[in-house]
Formats: structure tokens, C-alpha cells, sequence
């Protein structure tokens, strides 16, 4: 008899063996939790807690160590990049009583350092980049028909700037060396730190990006569009009868799944090609998913409020959160009740060692450990 290679591609081995490393379960165990007060609401990222309030501010480690905590003014509000590994805080002229005017920027590393400030900044909001000290201030707000946005880095020096007409939206790339900009009319399109137009995408009403920028993913009304390196890989046409408005789209670490979250379920899909693989539908009807992550090895969590009605009225007191393996199988979840609601609570979010789960609600934050 001869024997025979079988050669299976990278991909599908990395994928068989997670699904392998999933089937053997999980143990999640509630390791902190911490009630929100008065009107303190936790938010988690992967670097810990924001805890902003208008008389304080407050930055935590995910097992909710206080790390850093400051009175504020109520003309000074908390900003933080989308990881938590910087923040800052943003201080406006309350004697100008017409017009935004900012005094000044402070940004702040997660240890609660002062890593650089300025004055008097060309810009009325700031958003931060996770990865190095990097923010873009923005004069104008989101669908205006003109706004402007300027760069600054390192010490704070102001690098560059550009004009965006109906601004949709900013984010860095991980490392912040890419801007992402989205506009109501011209599109998403990626930008360098000298200002030059790298990549662009087209109309995007939700869009994710991987942490190293190559990989692309969109959502418009035409369906979901996937790039790599800017070149559109494959599109997807998307029945909108059947599925609400998009709520958040992530891929996983490995790069092999996209996951897009809608109002009423889960859909996840193959990369490159994106092949349906598996869905999370609630048949009551009456879920609303909120949030989406996914941890470091490919655990994928979803939040969701569970809307009921009281004396003819809608009420938000109950949800939960939903832990899945790359394969769809549903290893855990957990019951939520609260008092207080808005659209984006429940919130999950893994740590960034994927070792621990943040779910926040509007009344607490909460820590539960994973191990494999």
C-alpha cells in the first residue's frame, strides 16, 4: 500500500484546531463586580474601565483597581482611545457662552502619566489613537457639511490637516500610523500621517478595520464589501428585509471570520470569501442584540437587551450576554437584570489578554474570568 500526503492549507488547520481547543468548554467565574453610582456609568475597554462623571474622573484595571482618579470641573470631559490605552481630558471656555471653544488637551497613558498637552487646540472634539500617543482633533461635528481635521503626535506638535465635507466618523489604526476618515459623501478612505490618501473603500454606513489596517470590511446599502490592502476581495449582497440595521461588524483575531452584528442576530462569516458560516437568531423575536467582541483566541461574545412592556409602555429591566466558539456553539451565558437602559447596554468587551469578560450595564461593571 502506498501511503499518501494529505496537505491541508494553513487556514482550515488553524480553525480545526481552535474549533478543537473550543469543544473542550470553558470555565467562566465572576471575578469583580462594582455598582455604578449616582451618575458614574463604568465603560470597559480592553485596557480596563473609564468611569466618567461630571465631578470626576476615574480610569480602572479590569479587575477594577483604581488606577488613576481626578476631580474635573463640568467644563472638563473624559476622551479615551478605543482600546483604553490612552485618555484625556478635554477643558472648554465656559465664558463663551456661543461658540466650542477648548482650552486644552491632556493625554494621559493608561498608568495615569501625563504623556503630553496642549493649548488652545484647533479643535472642538479629539479622537485618540490606541497603540501611540497620536490624536486628531476635529472642528465641525459629524454631518456638517464641511469640517476640519487636525493631527497632532508626540509631544503634542500639530503635523497636519484636511477639510472633510459631511464627516461620518474617525479612527486610527492600531498602531496609529493610518487615519481612517468617513464621509457622508465621498466615502471611507485611509490616510497616512503625512495627510496622503492611501486607500479608499466607498460608502460606508459601518465598517471595522484589523489591527494591522491591511483588512477592511464595510457595510452599505448595497451589502457587506471586504478588502485586503485596499483591493475589494469579494462583496456580498445583503437581504435588508430580513435583518435590522447593522450594529457593530469585527473580525476575529486570526483574520478567518468577519462577524456582523444587527439589531435582531448574529451573522458570521468566511474570509476571504465571505461564505455563510453560522448565525445566532432569537425565534421569540424579542432580543435586541447591543454589542459584539471578540477575545484575543477567538471567543466571540454578544450582548442584548430583552424590551418588555409595563402599564402600555416599553420598559428595558433585563438582558444578558452570550459567549460562542468559532464553530457557533454557545459555551456559556449569563441573565441580566437592571434598572437603567440606553441603546448600547449591555456592553461586552474582552481584556486585551483575552483572560477576563467586562460586561457593563447602565448599574454595574463586571469582571468574569475565562480559562480554556
Amino acid at each position: 500500500m502506498t501511503a499518501h500526503t494529505i496537505r491541508v492549507p494553513l487556514a482550515v488547520l488553524l480553525l480545526l484546531l481552535a474549533v478543537v481547543a473550543d469543544a473542550r468548554g470553558v470555565d467562566v467565574t465572576e471575578a469583580a463586580r462594582m455598582q455604578n453610582s449616582g451618575d458614574v456609568t463604568a465603560i470597559p475597554t480592553r485596557s480596563g474601565w473609564m468611569a466618567p462623571s461630571p465631578n470626576r474622573i476615574t480610569v480602572l484595571t479590569p479587575e477594577q483597581t483604581v488606577v488613576y482618579t481626578r476631580k474635573v470641573k463640568r467644563n472638563q470631559r473624559l476622551i479615551y482611545s478605543e482600546c483604553g490605552e490612552y485618555f484625556g481630558i478635554l477643558k472648554y471656555n465656559d465664558h463663551s457662552p456661543t461658540t466650542i471653544s477648548l482650552l486644552r488637551l491632556e493625554v494621559f497613558d493608561h498608568s495615569g502619566e501625563l504623556v503630553w498637552s496642549v493649548k488652545n487646540p484647533q479643535a472642538t472634539s479629539f479622537v485618540l489613537s490606541d497603540g501611540s500617543p497620536c490624536a486628531v482633533g476635529i472642528v465641525g461635528a459629524e454631518g456638517l457639511a464641511q469640517s476640519e481635521l487636525h493631527s497632532y503626535c508626540g509631544n503634542g506638535e500639530h503635523k497636519r490637516s484636511q477639510v472633510v465635507s459631511h464627516l461620518f466618523g474617525v479612527r486610527f489604526r492600531a498602531d496609529g500610523e493610518y487615519l481612517f476618515v468617513n464621509s457622508a459623501d465621498s466615502g471611507l478612505a485611509a490616510y497616512d500621517t503625512s495627510g496622503n490618501q492611501i486607500h479608499h473603500y466607498g460608502q460606508a454606513n459601518k465598517y471595522c478595520v484589523s489591527e494591522d489596517g491591511r483588512h477592511v470590511a464595510l457595510m452599505n446599502s448595497n451589502g457587506i464589501s471586504y478588502f485586503k490592502d485596499g483591493v475589494r476581495i469579494k462583496s456580498l449582497a445583503i437581504d435588508f428585509d430580513n435583518v435590522n440595521p447593522v450594529v457593530a461588524m469585527r473580525f476575529d483575531p486570526g483574520l478567518l471570520f468577519l462577524a456582523v452584528l444587527y439589531k435582531n442576530g448574529l451573522n458570521v462569516h468566511r474570509l476571504p470569501t465571505l461564505e455563510f458560516v453560522w448565525e445566532e437568531r432569537d425565534k421569540s423575536g424579542t432580543r435586541r442584540l447591543t454589542s459584539l467582541d471578540y477575545s484575543s483566541d477567538g471567543l466571540l461574545a454578544i450582548g442584548y437587551d430583552v424590551p418588555s412592556k409595563q402599564d402600555g409602555r416599553k420598559i428595558h429591566i433585563q438582558g444578558g450576554v452570550a459567549l460562542f466558539d468559532q464553530a457557533g456553539t454557545r459555551l456559556w451565558s449569563l441573565e441580566l437584570d437592571y434598572s437603567g437602559w440606553t441603546r448600547e447596554f449591555p456592553m461586552v468587551c474582552f481584556t486585551g489578554d483575552g483572560k477576563g469578560l467586562q460586561i457593563a450595564t447602565a448599574d454595574e461593571a463586571l469582571l468574569y474570568t475565562i480559562s480554556r
